[in-house]
């Protein structure tokens, strides 16, 4: 009897621990059911997430309960119902919560509401109001100060941030020192390097048009050590059809219905990969930490179970599509203007440069004398008329060149003479000036009477 307790003990161990093995090394942690209902938001918006770095705690406010996840063991530490306070016009819907001065608290996007959580209770720690002002405004720490960014509230959006004041209780702006500023923007996204939030993504108002949200298609950076904005250029990703995101330190992915998009901020580059099946699984924005992706997946039952699951990167994104550019950098612009002047005045110069290089290897007939490059050589009247009518004609006969010679007293056959005498020391001259061993003034038979004989230049040098 004794040994056959012995055995169901050891029986019963063996399967604990391998149960327990399977749950301790098990890639998904219960959160819940997809059956969550609000008047203002779907149900991805009612799972939201902050993060204790020094502890490795992983925390998911999800409906009313508050689950603790151990990051290091990836094991759910503790649940607990969360008792609403006492304010009437407070939504833990309408909550986030944010790891802030080595605390869990809640923060109220309608307004001014910020609580501790205190076991299962929420603290109320501010002096302020639910003045609604800034209705779905970016919430982070940045520095141990606790930040709003942009919102919405009587109908247009914010474009500035406010920080709670640890000393009043109370919110107060933080001042830009520069006149350039964006847009008001809510639903917007945020990135941190440093001291320099991004903004990106979400909706705006135009002027005159406070009921009409249009989508925010610009990238700006905000320094919070010099309070100066920069705009950084117009977004090129798609945002029509965004879903959901998955956030980190020095991390963003966005998916929208065909893809997701892996953002390198500060190098202006989207990494674009097919919409795989584990992206299509993910209900609410996720967490990236340490190397790995912790998303929050369900399918696609009113009523399934949603899980907290722990993946590598290359299990969500797959193949990749494409590598452009996240947004147009703002000088692009002046770089396309001086394209279009520059080209065409390069192109002027080039004109320029060319013809002043064909005509250094050019001859030229000027004022009595012929010239190339630096060279120069004096000639008489007769020569020059005679390379003046050349160039004027393709070719001139005997008579016609010895009209153009003073010494119309001469016998005909001397004044022939003449000009042969003329036309050989023209070659001579024009050889030595160049330096090219050929004759440049040519004869040859006429094409109407081949008894008469024509002269005519070699124009290639002139």
């Amino acid at each position: 009897m004794r040994y056959f307790i012995k055995v169901l003990l050891g029986l019963g161990f063996f399967v604990f621990s391998l149960f327990h093995s399977i749950i301790a090394f098990s890639n998904d942690i219960f959160i819940g059911s997809r059956k969550y209902n609000s008047t203002l938001f779907n149900s991805n918006l009612l799972i939201k997430t902050a993060v204790d770095y020094d502890k490795k705690i992983f925390y998911i406010n999800c409906g009313d309960s508050l689950i603790k996840i151990d990051l290091k063991t990836f094991s759910e530490i503790e649940r607990v119902k969360l008792k609403l306070p006492k304010e009437s016009d407070f939504l833990l819907e309408a909550s986030i919560p944010v790891f802030y001065l080595n605390e869990l608290h809640i923060v109220h996007i309608q307004g001014g509401y910020l609580y501790k959580v205190v076991s299962d209770s929420l603290c109320r720690v501010d002096r302020s109001f639910n003045h609604k002002m800034q209705c779905e405004s970016s919430i982070f720490v940045l520095n141990d100060t606790l930040y709003k960014f942009g919102g919405y509230g009587f109908w247009s959006c914010r474009n500035f941030s406010t920080f709670f004041n640890s000393s009043s209780k109370e919110w107060d702006i933080v001042q830009p020192l520069t006149s350039l500023v964006p847009q008001g923007v809510s639903f917007a996204d945020t990135y941190f390097d440093k001291n320099n939030m991004y903004v990106f993504n979400g909706f705006y108002q135009e002027d005159g048009e406070y009921q009409k949200s249009k989508d925010f298609d610009q990238y700006w950076s905000f320094n919070f050590v010099n309070k100066q904005w920069r705009y950084l250029g117009m977004r090129q990703i798609s945002y029509s059809k965004y879903q959901l995101k998955i956030t980190g330190k020095n991390y963003f992915i966005q998916i929208d219905d065909k893809y997701s998009y892996k953002l390198d901020i500060l190098n202006n580059k989207a990494y674009v990969y097919s919409k795989s099946a584990l992206a299509t699984s993910i209900i609410a924005n996720s967490f990236y930490y340490d190397g790995y992706l912790y998303l929050i997946v369900a399918n696609s039952k009113e009523n399934s179970p949603v899980y907290l699951r722990k993946v590598k990167e290359d299990q969500l994104l797959k193949d990749l599509v494409e590598i452009k550019e996240i947004y147009r950098p703002k000088n692009r612009i002046y770089y396309v203007l001086s394209v279009i002047f520059v080209i065409p005045l390069l192109g002027f110069g080039f004109w320029v440069f060319d013809k002043k290089r064909k005509l250094r290897k050019r001859i030229i007939l000027k004022n009595g004398e012929i010239q190339f490059q630096n060279a120069i050589q004096q000639i008489d009247k007769n020569s020059y008329n005679i390379i003046k009518a050349l160039l004027e004609k393709n070719d001139l006969d005997t008579n016609s060149l010895l009209e153009l010679i003073d010494n119309q007293d001469l016998h005909y056959s001397h004044r022939t003479r003449v000009l042969h005498q003329l036309i050989t020391e023209l070659n001579l001259k024009l050889s030595l000036l160049t330096g090219i061993n050929e004759d440049f003034i040519l004869v040859k038979k006429s094409d109407i009477d081949k008894r008469i004989k024509t002269y005519y230049l070699n124009k290639s040098m002139f």
